[in-house]
């Protein structure tokens, strides 16, 4: 059951990043806040917890400031 579970999750990831990556009806800067913040609760879901002040900081470093900085510049 839980490598159904885990599967289904997977295929999940997989329809909502092709979704995104083809919309043409919405705009993709009105998806993008929806879909980083469902990342986010997905990471923050499978944390252990067991270093979490500088896992947390890490993991939005990664998700939002980087993302941005990257995506400035190109």
């Amino acid at each position: 059951m839980f490598r159904e579970a885990r599967r289904q999750i997977a295929n999940a990831w997989k329809y909502i990043s092709t979704d995104y990556l083809h919309a043409t009806q919405i705009p993709t800067f009105v998806l993008e806040p929806a879909l980083n913040l469902s990342r986010l609760i997905h990471i923050l879901q499978e944390d252990d917890f067991t270093d979490s002040q500088n896992f947390l900081k890490d993991t939005i470093t990664l998700l939002f400031v980087d993302f941005v900085n990257s995506a400035s510049r190109g």
